[in-house]
């Protein structure tokens, strides 16, 4: 989450991430407010954050393309125990989850490195649920399991 006080010609803000300090990848954009005078509150989650220490900054970029880079925050991200096992993984043209049913209704969902949902039409039954891949290009995906009040995250390799 950032703020704005206020902002001028504000084209976009691209999020920033890197594991060394020096060699960064963008995570996502968030589109500016191009002008406004009121203060304005931003958020957004890196969907395929990893696991460890990462450096995150901000770089706001106007209108022009003209551009200035935060300072870096470091974000430690714990790796513990997952509420989901995902195999084989990598995956190649399906893919078997496994959760614990006790969590209750769950829906699932495949999100891409660009933070887009993919559709699949899972098939379940009872903690575990057969993802069809065949149709998913190849790639690092993230998969979300939500209930009503939690959303659970694992890491999924597709290859084909």
């Amino acid at each position: 989450m950032w703020m704005t006080a206020s902002g001028r010609n504000n084209d976009h803000f691209a999020v920033e991430h890197s594991d060394d300090g020096v060699d960064w990848s963008v995570v996502l954009t968030v589109p500016g407010a191009l002008d406004s005078q009121a203060q304005l509150r931003y958020t957004s989650e890196d969907l395929l954050p990893l696991p460890g220490t990462l450096d995150y900054r901000l770089c706001q970029t106007d209108v022009d393309g003209a551009s200035s880079i935060s300072d870096m925050v470091a974000v430690y991200l714990a790796l513990f125990g997952s509420v989901i096992r995902i195999y084989p993984d990598p995956g190649l043209d399906r893919a078997t989850l496994m959760y614990d049913e006790a969590i209750g209704s769950v829906t699932i969902m495949l999100v891409n490195g660009l933070g887009q949902p993919i559709a699949v039409d899972p098939a379940r039954n009872q903690g575990r649920v057969e993802v069809d891949l065949s149709a998913v290009p190849e790639g690092m995906y993230l998969v979300v399991l939500s209930t009503a009040s939690s959303a659970f995250r694992e890491r999924l390799l597709v290859q084909h």
